[in-house]
């Protein structure tokens, strides 16, 4: 599958950008393959905190943050250790990412991975705010997501990016329903400069973008349909009294 292109910096603070690739098994979406299965690793100590995002000069908030690393050298990625033997088996070339609160609760992203070398970790691109060790408190822990060899549970998929090949565990007694693959980037319904126009009674899913994208033009409404599966948002909208109005979202 070459559309599925490279794995992506998504999150906070970061451009939106069309999602990946998603799957879906009787209209709900199911997991990519990740480690561990439920909840978070812990970041043990930082090498490197690596480039930044954030240019701020004087924060309003204590800084650096308890177990913060901003008083060290910077090279452009974070470079960090993480105690578990498991990552030793996995073929990064695949494209395997993390996602993390890396130093703030409220502000994750997801990062492709440059080299897993022993215990350390280092990310292919900058954080927004920089990373820190895990003393309990906010930040420092991620999981590791889209590794093929943990591929195990029902429900779980895996695109490998170096083949194309997308591979998938179906969802107990998903055997003989509906697969859903998800390519198209784009709005799957678009308006520019339109006015008027009234859609009403649609399923709108499937697509790694917004799913009703409206530009200038007024009075264009989206009503009574349901917007599920769509790795953007539900409406993208402007221009005049352009609106979704009775349309049941989810899975967004």
């Amino acid at each position: 599958m070459s559309v599925a292109g490279p794995f992506t910096t998504l999150g906070f603070g970061f451009p939106d950008i069309p999602a990946d690739p998603e799957v879906y098994a009787d209209d709900r979406p199911l997991r990519v393959s990740r480690w561990p299965k439920e909840g978070y690793l812990k970041i043990g100590e930082v090498l490197e905190v690596g480039e930044t995002l954030d240019k701020l000069s004087t924060p309003s908030w204590p800084w650096p943050p308890p177990g913060g690393t901003h008083d060290k050298t910077s090279v452009p990625t974070a470079v960090f250790t993480c105690d578990d033997p498991r990552m030793a088996g996995w073929d990064l070339g695949r494209g395997i990412g993390a996602f993390g609160y890396w130093l703030w609760d409220w502000a994750p992203s997801r990062h492709p991975l440059a080299a897993i070398t022993g215990d350390r970790v280092t990310l292919a691109e900058a954080t927004f705010y920089g990373v820190k060790h895990n003393d309990g408190g906010q930040g420092g822990r991620f999981y590791f997501l889209n590794v093929l060899e943990e591929l195990a549970e029902p429900g779980e998929y895996c695109l490998d990016r170096r083949s194309g090949i997308l591979y998938l565990v179906p969802p107990s007694g998903a055997a003989n329903g509906r697969i859903l693959l998800s390519l198209l980037e784009q709005p799957l319904v678009a308006l520019c400069g339109a006015s008027h126009v009234r859609l009403q009674g649609l399923i709108l899913e499937g697509c790694r973008g917004d799913a009703f994208a409206v530009s200038d033009g007024m009075d264009n409404v989206l009503s009574k349909c349901v917007i599920r599966n769509c790795g953007g948002k539900a409406g993208c909208l402007s221009g005049v009294h352009n609106r979704l109005e009775h349309c049941h979202v989810h899975d967004l």
